[in-house]
């Protein structure tokens, strides 16, 4: 193992412009869509090897997660989906961040090295995507594919082979897929004669070697050799030898509360990355796309889930905006004022609904605001031992803890230039509500809400109360780019019609008036890190045993059941996953009003499904067939497939291809055509955006 200071930080180097290339390419494991920014540069201390093949929980013992890669993986171009993907360095390092552990990265010459030093418990993960070999499963574990890719021959473009007969030389990477591939190749064809290359050379040198005549082919993965070969003369590209190769991480074999976490990660992230480019949008452009991306605080007065619902005053204000204007709402959580702005810069989204204060330093980074849709009032918040304030000069002598990005800040920091001797601890990354929480716990002595979210969170936590209210009217209002006139245009007539209508005054005094009403939405909104569900052990359990996200099941079974297990469909559909008796009992279980009983049919029904779909499908595509068939049955779902590939849409894809192909299968003149024939398409396209959605959700509690 190559340890120079030199080869690591270029190795890096180049990764970050987002080149990579091991025995595989870097597949689409996506970004966190709950993060703002991608995780901090890999720190390159001094690293001291250490021997340790234990699970999670001896990993976290030493506080760190060793990420296994090649040295020079990142030196060439990768063939990436058509997607831009994160980098692997990227993907480990936040994925290390969640498990709350320090990432330290290890590099090795070649993928022997890396299987070797996972073996002999020298690392933890290798990160740089393995083809799923026999042969290396016999020594290593393997998380879910994270890829699917097809292995094609190169050779000069000025010959053409027959590969049963054809007489050639090919040159392959030792210890690979490749020479698997091309072992396989000369049992039916003995005139291929194979020369073994180095396992770490670089593709490019690769296709050096056909150049020099040093062999006559090689191999390498489609994606990869399209992409080498768009800028390289005199080669082709030839046949598929190997298809629907799986492309994963490695593990040791004894490690399955790793593994677990590490598919858990992978899943969820697949699904949130994938619903979504970075765009930057003005409302014409929203409406043909038919979606509105709303950036948002989890918090009590803007969004959060409450059971299995999404509430929030924030929420239904758009909510009540997208219905008017047909479009559908995708949520997009920061954790604080400025995530929420970046987020916004970056495209990530098109509106900021997070209970922003119209400030002028907001203004000059560029951030413009609608019309007000709430006038509030800062209030100081303190332990509700605390003498309440006569008026602002009790605030002298005190420390007021505030995000320094929030408008409490500039509040505190014109009241020192009032003469005012308040202290202010600036705390970044914490909206309102969390610091509350934090006073409520007793961590800070004093910080300061605005009166609507003070109004909640009074009720709610048992250890605070407002001291004193700032003369000041602040007004707030959604936030948009500067250029986004015909969105500001269109939310700032919605606003001017709907506000103190019948709606809002509704909606405003269910959330900040109503005591009772205030407290029963308390009692389910669901807590960051918080338990979803009376049923989390069972549905990790069967996740565990049918490599699942347990988060998937519980929104799954809220949708089916709201978590009742003696719940009755008028078709006879079953408990906690409304399983129909005939389904129980071919999956060999009668008692469905058991909890257990329900769920082991229901996954062991799922994994059935997912069977029944090509294995090449991407992983979140997987998920989502698989929902579509729990509802409507595998058959409907493949009539879909077949009239979305008749219509020139992708059958591999079910948002935005396949549903609108079952959204088709209602009418007469697609079904009569159609194998399995009419199905009332509306519900599996519901069923399946509202799992999505409610899991995303889930996702932003629980991380792992």
């Amino acid at each position: 193992m190559l340890r120079l200071s030199f080869i690591i930080l270029i190795a890096l180097f180049l990764n970050a412009c987002g080149n990579t290339d091991s025995d595989k390419p870097a597949g689409p494991i996506p970004s966190v869509d709950q993060t703002p920014s991608s995780p901090p540069p890999p720190a390159f201390d001094t690293y001291h090897p250490y021997i340790l093949s234990g699970d999670l929980d001896a990993i976290k013992e030493k506080g760190e997660l060793r990420l296994l890669t090649r040295e020079f993986d990142h030196l060439e171009h990768s063939g990436l989906s058509e997607q831009i993907f994160p980098s692997n360095v990227e993907q480990a390092e936040a994925f290390s961040h969640a498990l709350k552990l320090k990432p330290v990265w290890i590099y090795a010459h070649s993928n022997e090295d890396l299987i070797r030093m996972l073996e002999n418990g020298e690392g933890d993960i290798a990160v740089s995507n393995l083809t799923q070999m026999q042969s290396r499963k016999k020594r290593i574990d393997f998380s879910l594919a994270i890829d699917i890719v097809n292995e094609v021959l190169i050779h000069k473009n000025d010959v053409s082979w027959n590969l049963d007969d054809s007489t050639f030389t090919l040159g392959v990477k030792s210890n690979s897929s490749y020479l698997e591939t091309a072992q396989k190749l000369q049992k039916t064809n003995a005139n291929i004669k194979i020369i073994k290359l180095a396992d770490g050379m670089p593709n490019l040198d690769l296709l050096n070697g056909i150049d020099n005549n040093d062999y006559d082919a090689t191999l390498l993965d489609q994606n990869i050799a399209e992409n080498l070969l768009n800028s390289w003369g005199g080669l082709a590209l030839g046949d598929v030898v190997a298809k629907n190769q799986k492309i994963s991480w490695g593990l040791r074999k004894n490690n399955p509360q790793l593994k677990r976490q590490l598919n858990q990660y992978l899943t969820s992230h697949s699904i949130l990355s994938s619903r979504d480019k970075i765009q930057f949008r003005d409302f014409s452009a929203i409406q043909k796309n038919r979606k509105l991306r709303v950036i948002t605080l989890n918090s009590p007065a803007s969004y959060f889930m409450w059971r299995g619902e999404f509430k929030g005053f924030d929420y239904e204000l758009i909510h009540a905006f997208a219905k008017k204007h047909n479009l559908r709402l995708q949520m997009i959580v920061r954790d604080s004022p400025e995530a929420m702005i970046a987020s916004l810069m970056r495209g990530e989204g098109d509106v900021i609904a997070g209970s922003l204060t119209i400030e002028k330093s907001r203004a000059k980074d560029g951030l413009f605001f609608s019309n007000t849709y709430l006038n509030v009032k800062e209030q100081i918040i303190g332990a509700k031992d605390t003498a309440e304030f006569i008026s602002i000069q009790d605030l002298n002598g005190k420390t007021v803890t505030v995000n320094p990005q929030s408008s409490f800040y500039q509040s505190l920091l014109k009241l020192q230039e009032q003469g005012i001797d308040v202290s202010i601890n600036a705390v970044n990354g914490f909206n309102s509500a969390q610091l509350q929480a934090e006073v409520d716990a007793g961590k800070y002595k004093y910080t300061m809400a605005d009166s609507h979210l003070a109004s909640i969170e009074s009720m709610y936590l048992d250890n605070i109360k407002i001291l004193f209210t700032l003369d000041k009217t602040q007004h707030l209002a959604w936030g948009l780019r500067k250029e986004q006139t015909e969105l500001r245009k269109n939310l700032n007539i919605f606003i001017n019609s709907y506000y103190k209508s019948l709606y809002y005054n509704i909606s405003f005094n269910k959330y900040f008036v109503q005591e009772g009403r205030i407290k029963n939405i308390n009692k389910g909104r669901i807590p960051m890190r918080g338990t979803l569900s009376p049923y989390d052990e069972l549905f990790k359990r069967y996740a565990k045993r049918y490599n699942y996200d347990w988060r998937m099941i519980t929104a799954q079974s809220y949708q089916e059941s709201k978590f009742n297990p003696k719940a009755k469909s008028y078709a006879g559909a079953l408990g906690l996953m409304q399983v129909m008796p005939r389904t129980g009992r071919y999956m060999g279980y009668k008692h469905l009003y058991d909890p257990e009983e329900n769920v082991a049919a229901a996954m062991k029904f799922t994994a059935w499904l997912g069977d029944r779909f090509p294995q090449n499908l991407p992983l979140e595509e997987r998920v989502y067939f698989s929902l579509a068939a729990y509802n409507a049955g595998h058959g409907h779902v493949h009539d879909a497939r077949s009239l979305a590939r008749k219509l020139g849409k992708n059958p591999n894809k079910w948002f935005n291809n396949v549903e609108d192909a079952m959204l088709l299968l209602s009418q007469k003149k697609y079904y009569k055509n159609s194998r399995y024939g009419y199905v009332r398409g509306k519900e599996p396209v519901k069923y399946v955006r509202e799992i999505r959605n409610r899991y995303i959700g889930y996702v932003k509690i629980r991380a792992l």
